[in-house]
């Protein structure tokens, strides 16, 4: 006995029927990673070694893109790695010793189904942070 709508048709979302209907195929869901580091307006420093993780991705997600740009429209800098395991939902990324400093973003997968990241900012590294000078104080009589 199948349950569902008069007609025996089995009981599925409108989405789902209207999909169905129109193209004779179940329809396709697309997931698209969600990066969790580096996460918005977060510190890369470039020469040191550096984990990047996100959620849902598979094994179709391969291509980690490293882009400029702002959250308007982003600019593909370079390839990171094109064999990565999407599924795994880490990478730990050497950050270029040269790469330019500014504001960047993260793209894993292929166009136009690529989970993107918010945008970070890449610091220099290999020093500390200035001291700052402190002033001797002056008192008056």
């Amino acid at each position: 006995m199948t349950h569902g709508v008069p007609g025996g048709l089995p009981r599925l979302g409108l989405a789902a029927l209207s999909v169905a209907g129109l193209t004779g195929r179940p329809p396709q869901i697309s997931a698209r990673p969600t990066f969790v580091r580096p996460e918005a307006g977060g510190i890369v420093v470039r020469g040191e070694p550096y984990l990047i993780t996100w959620l849902g991705g598979t094994s179709a997600h391969r291509v980690l893109t490293l882009f400029t740009g702002d959250d308007t429209a982003l600019f593909a800098v370079q390839t990171i790695n094109d064999t990565v395991d999407g599924a795994s939902g880490r990478f730990v990324w050497l950050v270029p010793p040269d790469l330019q400093l500014g504001r960047y973003a993260l793209g894993l997968g292929p166009r136009p189904d690529a989970g993107t990241s918010s945008l970070f900012e890449v610091v220099a590294g290999g020093g500390t942070a200035p001291v700052p000078q402190l002033r001797p104080l002056v008192t008056v009589g």
